[in-house]
């Protein structure tokens, strides 16, 4: 298995250069997997039931989100930690500042740390971005 990237051209300020055209590398991401996908791969070797795994995943979903709507971060080994995150307007003084400068909440991941050794030996595959057909 490999991480498929492509190289796309972008317009911008770089370093200390001003505005000039460079180069990123972006992950291909074709397709997006679904619930059932997952299920369907969890449940290959397993003695839970399709429906099992489907409900445990929907509740695991419904508890992670609840715990991190109420601040709290939820860390899950071998994943990483969810947490969240304000986007506020900056204001000029602590009085100016309340929960209308808010405006909006921000789930962040963290992978695990145990994860980020592992992924430093990934095989990566370049795609040609042009020769593939887009959606």
């Amino acid at each position: 298995m490999a991480v498929r990237w492509y190289r796309i051209k972008k317009s911008g300020y770089l370093f200390k250069q001003g505005k000039t055209d460079y180069y990123r590398a972006h992950v291909f991401r074709p397709d997006t997997v679904s619930m059932e996908d997952v299920v369907e791969s969890t449940q290959w070797g397993s003695s839970l039931s399709k429906g099992d795994i489907y409900g445990l995943c929907v509740n695991l979903a419904r508890q992670i989100k609840n715990h991190i709507l109420a601040g709290d971060n939820v860390y899950i080994p071998g994943l990483g930690i969810f947490s969240t995150q304000l986007r506020a307007k900056a204001v000029k003084s602590f009085d100016d500042l309340d929960a209308s400068t808010i405006q909006g909440v921000k789930i962040n991941f963290l992978q695990d740390k145990q994860d980020k050794l592992a992924v430093k030996g990934v095989d990566l595959e370049e795609v040609d971005f042009n020769k593939i057909k887009h959606v």
